[in-house]
């Protein structure tokens, strides 16, 4: 504990049976702490409950990262044309059977693709942009979707995620949504979180 003046400073770890240990950082108010313990307990069932499903459904991630770069060459996106016009990259990697799953809630504002998106950004990227999402508030057409689709191989019941940036940055990017993904189906990755108030 970190004491100053008018204020408190926690760090909590919080783990459940076939969880893992997260260490939550930065509790400031100690009557806020059951809230925040309750919520990432729940996190830690809903993930669990993901990983369940998912093993059931025989889910697997590709690890292949596929340029989707020319998809979008007369997109009316403009996050992605942007981008592109920048010198940037379309990357995507294809998730078999995971379609549904990724706009799973495990938190209040908060689903696996958060989880997956927390773990790109670390690349440097905004975020990602995942099938289980309303594409008409990106304004991707109905054409590139069956285009990104066609190109990945996928069937109907497969998902995918694709990001935007400089090319390295991109391909970093998506390696780590890989990385995150397949932990999806298997385990809770260990992790140091920081309060998120949003919670």
């Amino acid at each position: 504990v970190q004491r100053g003046i008018g204020s408190i400073r926690q760090d909590v770890n919080v783990s459940i049976s076939g969880g893992s240990r997260i260490e939550i950082k930065g509790l400031q108010e100690l009557s806020d702490m059951d809230k925040f313990i309750e919520n990432e307990v729940i996190r830690q069932q809903k993930l669990l409950e993901i990983s369940k499903l998912l093993d059931s459904r025989n889910a697997g991630v590709d690890s292949e990262k596929t340029d989707l770069t020319d998809v979008f060459s007369s997109t009316e996106s403009k996050m992605i044309s942007a981008s592109i016009t920048a010198s940037g990259s379309v990357i995507g990697f294809k998730l078999r059977h995971f379609k549904g799953v990724i706009g799973m809630e495990v938190n209040p504002g908060r689903r696996l693709g958060t989880e997956i998106s927390d773990y790109a950004k670390m690349a440097g990227v905004k975020g990602i942009i995942h099938s289980d999402e309303d594409m008409s508030k990106y304004k991707i057409s109905a054409s590139e979707l069956d285009a990104i689709r066609d190109k990945l191989g996928m069937d109907k019941e497969d998902a995918f995620i694709i990001v935007t940036g400089k090319k390295e940055v991109a391909s970093k990017a998506i390696g780590l949504a890989i990385e995150r993904a397949k932990l999806a189906i298997s385990t809770i990755p260990p992790e140091t979180r920081a309060v998120d108030n949003r919670e």
